[in-house]
């Protein structure tokens, strides 16, 4: 009689048949639940149904019998489907018990809160976004979950939770940046992928201008660049590799930690120059149509002299890389700056500078080009990198050491492809290298 009373309006023949092992047993005690509910709402008695809900989120799920928990999450999510758009009156009751089962240790339990949260979000709709922090952070755990299965459910949830995200003006995208910056972090890959997902969709999204929030970002995406193990660099692409790019330099040129900056142009120079993602970038900064993408990331790239100067070499600027490697004389050259100058010229031998060597071949236009390669030999000391430079250089068709080929290339041409005041960006990247040197 206690039990009875215990989860009364429900049956003692319901509550065996929603603990039973047999599923078909439990569906057909969800299908009465989802019966009596109706009879409820159709009267509006919602001291009932909130009863019900009670005992299902109550004594169902944190009950320490498994068989319990798993009812429960059927029952309630029985309840919703019965409630319909009604449901959203009782979101707390119907969202709140399933919430504390994702972290269940058998899977079992965690699946059926997966499939259980699912049916409830579906019919509640805008009304879970309340509690969209709590359901994202448990999903962000699930994206690592061992049982294939779990992952599989969790899989589905998401998709129908940025369905109703991306639909919904009243999302509070402000609210959730802490959030997303704060997993990140996360160790896991799976996790890891999870927040890359997120970010994808939100991006996608018209109204939704997520670049405005990379400052908040801008160290977790770092973190994830830099991860050899984690699938982002696409996530330059996601977020259109000149929008972040361009962001990213107009933040690094106000940053006062000048040893940070110059760290920060080092990783996104690397990436620039070395990702398959970002070779449409490359072909647009090599293009000579955006000049304007080419200053904002002189400016900032100044922080670091190798990438500036590979920055110059990539955009065929050929005559300003040759003054920027004359300025470095009056500079100390470090062990720090010889081991960059190491890694630009295993870069040059590398697939993405194909065009670069064949334009050593192109007497006499290639007059700057051969100064700069020789300027860069005479910065290194006499290494195995070294000798690889010198040995490519003594492929270059002699003629280029004539005076009449100066002669006609000053005739001809300038020696940059672009048509920018040099001059101003050279005093530009000095005055750079001067705050270094405090």
């Amino acid at each position: 009689m206690a039990d009875k009373d215990m989860y009364a309006p429900l049956s003692s023949a319901c509550v065996r048949a929603l603990t039973d092992k047999q599923y078909d047993k439990r569906k057909a005690a969800a299908t009465e639940i989802e019966k009596m509910v109706k009879e409820f709402a159709a009267v509006n008695n919602t001291v009932q149904i909130r009863k019900l809900l009670k005992v299902l989120g109550v004594e169902f799920t944190t009950s320490l019998n498994p068989n319990l928990r798993r009812g429960g999450l059927m029952g309630l999510a029985a309840a919703a489907i019965a409630l319909g758009k009604d449901s959203a009156e009782y979101t707390e009751s119907l969202i709140r018990p399933i919430l504390t089962n994702f972290s269940d240790n058998d899977s079992k339990v965690r699946y059926s809160a997966c499939e259980a949260l699912f049916n409830v979000v579906k019919v509640t709709r805008g009304a879970v976004l309340p509690y969209f922090s709590e359901i994202f952070t448990v999903l962000s755990r699930l994206a690592a979950d061992q049982d294939q299965g779990v992952k599989t459910a969790s899989e589905h949830l998401d998709r129908l939770l940025k369905d109703i995200v991306t639909e919904n003006a009243t999302f509070d995208l402000v609210g959730f940046m802490p959030l997303l910056r704060e997993r990140l972090y996360s160790k896991n890959t799976f996790a890891r992928q999870y927040i890359i997902s997120w970010v994808t969709v939100l991006d996608a999204v018209p109204d939704i201008q997520l670049i405005l929030f990379l400052p908040e970002l801008l160290d977790g995406l770092f973190n994830l660049l830099n991860d050899p193990n984690s699938k982002n660099l696409h996530l330059c692409i996601l977020l259109s590799a000149e929008d972040i790019y361009m962001s990213t330099a107009k933040i690094l040129r106000t940053e006062e930690d000048l040893k940070f900056a110059r760290v920060m142009v080092d990783t996104l120079n690397t990436i620039l120059l070395t990702s398959a993602e970002l070779a449409e970038l490359r072909n647009t900064l090599r293009s000579n149509e955006n000049e304007g993408l080419f200053e904002c990331l002189y400016g900032t790239w100044c922080h670091n002299p190798v990438a500036t100067i590979s920055l110059c070499l990539l955009t065929q600027n050929y005559e300003h890389t040759c003054d920027l490697i004359m300025i470095l004389a009056n500079y100390e050259v470090t062990v720090e700056f010889l081991v960059e100058v190491d890694r630009l010229i295993q870069l040059i031998e590398s697939p993405i500078f194909t065009y670069l060597r064949l334009e050593l071949l192109q007497v006499p236009h290639n007059y700057f080009l051969i100064r700069s390669m020789y300027g860069l030999l005479m910065l290194l000391p006499q290494s195995d990198t070294f000798h690889l430079l010198r040995h490519r250089l003594e492929c270059i068709p002699k003629l280029h050491f004539f005076h009449e080929s100066r002669s006609q290339m000053e005739k001809e041409a300038s020696g940059n492809k672009y048509a920018l005041d040099f001059n101003s960006l050279r005093k530009n990247f000095t005055a750079v290298q001067e705050r270094h040197k405090l």
